[in-house]
């Protein structure tokens, strides 16, 4: 499996996870559609779906237009929507809730046919869920300020502290849902304006134990 990231940040939210056969699925479509276009070849044969966590455009810019090329969109945040679990090719997938300062938002939990297990959650305040049971592989996981650094004399300062997750609240999620089944995680969504994503980096490894720990970067491929 190899995730690539497209975008992460406050300029748009856009990863893809591939199997060995290239199948891909698409989580959150936060970039211009011409941007994914590019990075898939021009090619939306091997798109088993696209999975959109909340409707804020950093991450459902090009939804809609997406959906308009005849892939599978899926945008759990929408009120009638009434499903929680869809099958996306080889990826089966379950939402779930969490708190982003007003806006409905999902994480989810993505299983691969091959038994590969991750967890992608971002722009939440903190989470509720564990998943020890299901004991997840790998989890791209928000990390945006933290407590040192962030100013809160800014604007949009209470919809940072409400609607993303903490230096704190990815450390303790992370130590909560750690199992010997975990191999790896990336943080995305960071902001260097809030965070000092080296010391980051080097916290979640000594407070979990995690040794392999990556920073979701533009254009960034990690091999799982």
């Amino acid at each position: 499996m190899k995730l690539t990231v497209l975008g992460t940040g406050s300029k748009g939210n856009c990863y893809m996870l591939t199997d060995e056969s290239g199948e891909t699925l698409i989580l959150d479509a936060g970039i211009k559609a011409s941007d994914i276009k590019k990075a898939l070849s021009f090619d939306f044969s091997k798109v088993a779906g696209v999975i959109v966590s909340h409707d804020h455009k950093d991450h459902s810019l090009s939804a809609d237009e997406l959906e308009k090329y005849g892939l599978d969109v899926w945008k759990p945040y929408i009120a009638d929507n009434g499903i929680d679990r869809k099958t996306f090719g080889k990826y089966a997938v379950s939402c779930f809730d969490v708190p982003h300062d007003g806006c409905p938002n999902y994480g989810f939990f993505i299983r691969h046919t091959n038994g590969f297990k991750m967890i992608y959650l971002t722009d939440c305040e903190y989470c509720a869920y564990r998943f020890t049971q299901q004991k997840p592989d790998f989890i791209l996981c928000e990390c945006n300020w933290s407590k040192e650094y962030v100013n809160l004399d800014i604007p949009y300062a209470r919809h940072k502290l409400l609607g993303h997750f903490s230096l704190d609240a990815c450390i303790d999620f992370l130590k909560v849902n750690k199992t010997d089944a975990l191999q790896a995680v990336a943080i995305c969504h960071t902001s260097p304006f809030s965070l000092n994503i080296s010391e980051a980096v080097e916290r979640i490894k000594e407070e979990t134990g995690i040794e392999n720990v990556y920073v979701s970067e533009k254009g960034k491929r990690i091999e799982l």
